[in-house]
């Protein structure tokens, strides 16, 4: 319900079932949000904005808040769609070449949809 301290603590003391209750409609009403983005990437403008940035000179784009990876190369030029922590628990690792990889939470290669780094 909340990431405020005080509200996590006030959850505890909740009968399971009035939680469950509680969950279980904040999740039904957040999944009729943000259904463009969460469900379609809007691979085109994605696309469309990398190569505009390489047009004028940066040759790394990384973007965030989707809940699942993406990635497309030009030469050495990247555009990335980071994977949601939160959902995937991997993170992104940029070796000192440009190269990268993603990993896990114990930093270990982990398999991915991204692309192959």
């Amino acid at each position: 319900m909340s990431k405020a301290e005080i509200a996590r603590r006030w959850a505890h003391f909740l009968p399971q079932s009035v939680a469950v209750a509680i969950v279980r409609g904040m999740e039904a009403r957040l999944a009729s949000t943000n259904k463009r983005f969460r469900y379609v990437k809007p691979i085109k403008d994605l696309e469309r904005t990398a190569a505009e940035a390489w047009a004028d000179g940066i040759d790394v784009m990384l973007w965030g808040h989707f809940h699942d990876g993406w990635a497309m190369r030009d030469g050495d030029r990247l555009a990335m769609i980071v994977p949601g922590w939160l959902e995937t628990r991997t993170s992104v690792q940029v070796q000192p070449d440009g190269g990268w990889f993603l990993v896990d939470t114990t930093l270990e290669r982990t398999r991915s949809n991204v692309g192959d780094g």
